[in-house]
């Protein structure tokens, strides 16, 4: 540069004379609206800043999408209908949405949300996955989901609600190894939670309590903030309000009371206690401890016939059981009749069950202890004993024809003209 013929370097310019001269093409190049922008360091800095956020941005879209459409696959479901078929009597359904309760057919489609309830009937359930349901009488069951993946197949969901009663659940195998796979199968009752895995399930709901029975598989139960698995052969117990107990062996007693360890004089707990006699005197039920063991002995001195009873309602329905076993340890003092008795149904010490067959024909059977039959009277299912000894025997009650279906109730009794004889530990075992 010269100014009035004189030569100017650059290094002899004032710093501002340079600063302008360097920003005016970048200005010129890059027009701006602010300072700030207009100094080359400045826009630079900004550039980077504006450009890491837009690959911010851009890397939040693209694996946020990803990721989206990942969990909507994998979580993405649909509802898939069932097939019922009413085996016997008659059923009910509530369908979802509707207040009023409908009659099965005898085939019928069932959805999520739909609610069945059997009264004197037995009722068959598929669902989507082939997993089966059995309800028994007086069963209500609700299908609170019931879906698997809109993507993934393989990925179920059942979710059903046992509101009381008693079913058979089969569950499904996975198709594809259950690591890979989500969704559950589920059956809430009142009492408990129960998870479970491929298998095969008995379920019993009361007010008082839950039970499941593992024929084959595994359960998780939860309740009252604890947790219970049980695998094949065991049973857990879920009483209400309580936690989970168990795990526990399938055969259980379903009598109250049975030892004869509860009760008043002359009155088990749980036990109706009654006289038939058709002259005076009545028969006597006496109760107590004996040996630490309770026991109901029962006396009568007169003529004509009598009967002296304890009684008690089983109601038991038998569709999902392998065996019943009744069993009793009885002895026997003495008694008037020969036998049984002309008829051969007057023993001194009876087991006596009320039961229906599969047709719900009412039968009665019976089964007798005495020590003599001095006048060779006939005996008809009873057993000879040693007078005043105890001796424990038993009986499988489905070995019976026709077979049980349903037990009313049993009584142990006394029967004849004279008689002294006693019972303990009286069992009713259902597997």
């Amino acid at each position: 540069m010269v100014e009035r013929g004189i030569a100017v370097s650059p290094a002899d310019r004032p710093e501002a004379e340079v600063t302008q001269t360097v920003e005016a093409p970048l200005a010129r190049a890059l027009p701006t609206v602010s300072d700030f922008t207009g100094r080359p360091p400045q826009a630079e800095r900004l550039a980077w800043r504006l450009l890491l956020l837009a690959a911010v941005v851009f890397l939040t879209i693209v694996l946020g999408g990803w990721y989206a459409g990942r969990w909507y696959v994998g979580n993405a479901s649909i509802t898939s209908p069932g097939l019922g078929q009413r085996i016997e009597g008659v059923g009910f359904i509530q369908r979802v949405g509707h207040a009023e309760w409908v009659e099965l057919p005898a085939t019928y489609a069932f959805e999520e949300g739909d609610t069945v309830r059997t009264a004197n009937s037995r009722v068959f359930m598929r669902l989507f996955d082939f997993s089966t349901i059995l309800l028994y009488p007086d069963t209500t069951l609700q299908v609170v989901q019931m879906r698997h993946g809109r993507f993934r197949p393989g990925d179920r969901t059942v979710v059903l609600r046992l509101e009381g009663g008693r079913a058979h659940v089969g569950v499904a195998p996975d198709e594809q190894p259950r690591e890979t796979l989500q969704g559950r199968f589920e059956v809430q009752t009142s009492s408990a939670l129960v998870e479970l895995q491929d298998g095969s399930y008995s379920l019993e709901v009361t007010p008082e309590e839950s039970n499941v029975l593992v024929r084959v598989g595994q359960a998780i139960t939860h309740a009252a903030g604890a947790s219970l698995a049980v695998v094949t052969g065991q049973r857990a117990q879920m009483p209400a309000g309580a936690a989970p107990v168990g795990p526990l062996p399938i055969p259980r007693d379903v009598l109250q009371n049975g030892d004869l360890q509860d009760g008043v004089p002359g009155r088990p707990s749980h036990w109706t206690v009654l006289d038939i006699s058709e002259k005076e005197p009545p028969g006597q039920v006496l109760w107590d401890i004996e040996a630490d063991q309770g026991k109901v002995a029962f006396e009568r001195l007169g003529e004509g016939h009598g009967e002296t009873i304890i009684r008690q309602i089983v109601d038991r329905d038998l569709s999902d059981t392998d065996s019943v076993l009744l069993s009793a340890e009885v002895r026997v003092d003495t008694h008037s009749l020969s036998g049984g008795g002309f008829a051969g149904s007057e023993y001194p010490l009876m087991v006596r069950v009320m039961y229906e067959d599969i047709s719900r024909s009412k039968i009665v059977w019976s089964h007798g202890f005495f020590v003599h039959n001095r006048e060779n009277l006939p005996v008809r299912e009873a057993t000879p004993v040693e007078a005043g000894e105890w001796s424990r025997h038993e009986f499988n009650l489905l070995s019976l024809v026709p077979r049980p279906a349903h037990i009313e109730r049993l009584e142990v009794l006394a029967a004849g003209w004279s008689y002294r004889s006693a019972v303990r530990n009286v069992r009713l075992v259902i597997d």
